[in-house]
C-alpha cells in the first residue's frame, strides 16, 4: 500500500524540521521557500496518484539563448546535470522551471526526503546558473510565480541550517 500525498508532505515538513505542519491546499498546492530565492511548488494530481514537484528558475535572458538552450539539453539528457529532475521553459510565462515528477505508488517518507534535498540543490545550482548569464526578460519572474502559483496560506520557509548540501 502507498503512503499519500498528503501524509509525505506531514513527513517532509516534520523531518526538515518546519514549525508548522506542511500541507496542501484548496487547489491541492503548498510552497516551501528555500532562503529568499528558491521557491519549490508541489502540486498533487490525485487522478493519477503523482505529486509534481518544481521551481521557477528564473526569466529567459535576454541574450546568449543559443548556448543556454544547448546547456539545458545537455543537463537533461539521462538526468546527469538535473539530479533526475527536468528543465523546461514556460513559454506563456517566459520562464524556466525545474520540475520532477514524483509517482506515489512506491514513494516512501525517506525517499521523498532525498528526492526534495537534492531537487534544492539543483534548482539552486540554475538559479545562479541563470543569474550568471545576465537580465532576463522578465526581471521578476521568480517573484511573479510566487505570487501567483500558490496561494499564500501554503508558503513555508525551510530554515537553512536543516538543509543537506549534496
Amino acid at each position: 500500500m502507498s503512503i499519500s500525498a498528503e501524509q509525505l508532505l506531514r513527513d517532509l515538513g516534520q523531518n526538515i524540521g518546519l514549525a508548522h505542519p506542511l500541507a496542501f491546499n484548496a487547489q491541492h498546492c503548498a510552497r516551501l521557500m528555500v532562503g529568499e530565492r528558491v521557491g519549490i511548488d508541489f502540486e498533487h494530481l490525485p487522478d493519477e496518484q503523482i505529486v509534481q514537484m518544481y521551481c521557477v528558475l528564473g526569466g529567459i535572458p535576454a541574450g546568449g539563448l543559443e548556448s543556454l538552450y544547448r546547456e539545458l539539453l545537455e543537463a537533461n539528457l539521462f538526468g546527469d546535470g538535473t539530479q533526475g529532475a527536468t528543465l523546461g521553459l514556460d513559454g506563456g510565462q517566459r520562464q524556466i522551471v525545474l520540475s520532477r515528477a514524483l509517482a506515489l505508488e512506491h514513494m516512501t517518507s525517506p525517499t521523498m526526503l532525498q528526492v526534495f534535498e537534492r531537487f534544492i540543490n539543483t534548482s539552486e545550482h540554475w538559479v545562479r546558473r541563470l543569474e550568471s548569464i545576465g537580465p532576463s526578460e522578465k526581471a521578476d519572474a521568480r517573484v511573479d510565480a510566487a505570487a501567483t502559483s500558490v496561494g499564500t496560506s501554503s508558503v513555508q520557509s525551510v530554515p537553512d541550517h536543516l538543509m543537506m548540501r549534496v
